[in-house]
């Protein structure tokens, strides 16, 4: 069976359909990180605070990238197929943002529809369950 090759502290069996697939129990999924928040864009502050947090992750991963506040609300406001309501999730601990995903919808030039997803986790608190 599939899921026994999953850790089956994370697994409950979907009792609702006639498929025999493990789904994952949210309650066993707990970050180890005090104060962790996920939330949604609360507006063009948070643009500082996602160039902060990518300019330390790309810097820990010893990659050449760097962004700005600017380049961050240019990037979010005209990325195709991307909502900033709905796309965005940001995760903070202790009144700092510490991560976030984002996912936008494209075409490809042959008719190709692509869901993209990206995340970035700041090195202080990686490897922690974000």
């Amino acid at each position: 069976m599939a899921a026994d090759v999953l850790d089956r502290t994370h697994i409950v069996r979907n009792e609702t359909t006639m498929h025999d697939r493990p789904t994952i129990d949210p309650s066993t999924l707990r970050p180890a990180i005090p104060g962790l928040r996920l939330r949604t864009w609360r507006g063009d502050a948070d643009a500082t605070a996602i160039a902060e947090l990518e300019n330390r992750a790309w810097a820990a991963d010893s990659l050449a990238y760097r962004t700005s506040p600017e380049l961050v609300r240019h990037e979010l406001r005209t990325l195709p197929g991307f909502d900033l309501e709905r796309d965005l999730l940001l995760a903070e601990a202790e009144g700092r943002l510490v991560g976030l995903a984002r996912h936008h919808r494209q075409v490809e030039g042959d008719g190709t529809p692509v869901h993209a997803l990206s995340g970035v986790v700041d090195p202080a608190v990686r490897r922690r369950g974000l």
